[in-house]
């Protein structure tokens, strides 16, 4: 199995899983990828090279579409158009599915609350030159080239009529006629292409292989409930019966951490769970999100959490499932991979 990337660089990679959710804390709307590179740029060489044999190639990104500026979108939804050819509506990113499409991601290192952390700070086309660089054309070849664009530019300038963004169905369309490219493994983009359908489906078949569990993670709470819906036709398992006492037990006394919200924490804020809940809908949350290899100790991490909490009676009495489901999902979901 994959391990979470451990380094900053410039990656070239695929979106196993996406989807879109808001921050309880600040209300920002964000999109979720979980990516798996497959390429790391060396700036010795000015080329991309293999790391496939690599076991540290996974890392969730977290990018803010909309933030305090409810008028205006941050960069983030920019870079995902030009990435993606993301049509800029807020359903398409939750629904559409970008496995096929490789890009280009850069990671870096943040110091948040003291703490240093590896991050996903942009998203780009799989051909973008790494590390932001740019090169300019000359005058006179940018002049001649914008020539024929006069009528354009002046609309980009202010005129009456704004770009049309393109439908959802045109961008599936115009994907499915012209799929893109990416350079072969080890050697620069402009020296040998390979036909991204023929690599995509490589990877596909490696990340099956590979990052099963973590693609399940990293799926959107709308995919997650989605999941629930379907395993409710099967016969799910009830919620283990914690043995009642005839005096309900004092819950422990649990001293507030001085430790500022974990990584774990907010992953458990981004399934957006309801404040409250019953015992079946505590449980159902906790199954749905638990990490799948640690489905087999589900039960017995729910009993001990019962407990911990004063056994059933007390649990009912202080309408404490929602803690319960919090605390379960602390030691069963999967650790954020930065």
């Amino acid at each position: 199995m994959s391990k979470a990337i451990d380094r900053e660089g410039s990656f070239k990679g695929w979106i196993t899983a996406s989807g879109c959710s808001v921050n309880e804390v600040n209300g920002n709307i964000q999109f979720v990828a979980k990516l798996q590179a497959v390429e790391e740029y060396d700036f010795e060489s000015a080329a991309f090279v293999d790391i496939t044999g690599t076991e540290e190639v996974e890392i969730t990104a977290y990018l803010t579409l909309f933030g305090k500026d409810t008028n205006h979108p941050v960069f983030f939804g920019k870079q995902l158009k030009d990435a993606l050819g993301w049509d800029g509506n807020i359903k398409t990113l939750n629904s559409e599915d970008y496995s096929a499409i490789p890009i280009q991601f850069k990671v870096e290192s943040e110091t948040y609350n003291n703490k240093a952390r590896l991050k996903v700070t942009r998203i780009d086309h799989v051909d973008s030159t790494p590390g932001g660089a740019v090169s300019k054309m000359a005058e006179d070849k940018l002049d001649a080239a914008m020539a024929k664009y006069a009528t354009a530019q002046r609309e980009l300038m202010g005129g009456d009529k704004p770009a049309a963004i393109p439908t959802a169905k045109k961008v599936a369309a115009k994907r499915a006629a012209a799929p893109p490219v990416v350079p072969k493994v080890g050697r620069p983009a402009s020296e040998n292409i390979e036909s991204a359908k023929e690599l995509a489906k490589a990877a596909v078949e490696e990340q099956k292989e590979r990052a099963a569990a973590a693609e399940w993670n990293a799926l959107s709470p709308a995919e997650k409930k989605a999941a629930t819906a379907a395993k409710k036709k099967a016969a799910m398992p009830k919620p283990p019966t914690v043995p009642k006492v005839s005096k309900p037990a004092v819950p422990p006394v649990v001293e507030e951490s001085s430790v500022d919200e974990s990584d774990v924490d907010q992953l458990i804020e981004a399934l957006d769970l309801p404040a409250t809940c019953t015992k079946d809908q505590a449980w159902e949350a906790c199954e749905t999100n638990t990490y799948p290899g640690k489905a087999e100790q589900l039960s017995e991490i729910w009993t001990e959490v019962v407990k911990e909490l004063g056994y059933e009676v007390a649990v009912d009495q202080n309408n404490d499932w929602p803690e319960v489901r919090t605390r379960v999902l602390r030691r069963t979901i999967d650790e954020v991979p930065f």
